[in-house]
């Protein structure tokens, strides 16, 4: 049997925009989100399903680096992916979501999804 995976992707078609979305799937999503979010309010339950909570982003490689951002939690097993799936909604930059993606997959808990793996 294989183990799950917890997989991490731009949601977003690429190019210019306002907003951009990184998705997470899988078993360390709430710890690999969680290593990074600080809510805006610290005594708000960002972790319950079906909530969006405002904050800051903070990858660890880039020292100092805060991105305002809204995170979107879908807990399992009611999730399109039937595991528990965070979306983290941030400013629309190509640096900055490839920053993100570097870090959320820098410790080998998240992987990059191939294309098509959230569908």
């Amino acid at each position: 049997m294989d183990t799950p995976e917890t997989i991490a992707a731009v949601s977003t078609s690429a190019g210019v925009s306002a907003r951009a979305v990184i998705r997470l799937s899988g078993p360390e999503a709430l710890n690999a989100v969680a290593r990074r979010f600080r809510p805006a309010d610290p005594n708000v339950p960002w972790t319950r399903t079906f909530r969006a909570t405002r904050g800051t982003l903070a990858p660890g490689s880039e020292g100092g680096l805060e991105a305002p951002c809204t995170v979107y939690v879908m807990r399992a097993p009611r999730s399109y992916t039937r595991e528990d799936v965070f979306e983290i909604h941030v400013a629309g930059s190509a640096p900055l979501l490839d920053i993100i993606l570097d870090d959320l997959t820098s410790d080998g808990t998240v992987r990059p999804a191939r294309a098509g793996e959230f569908t």
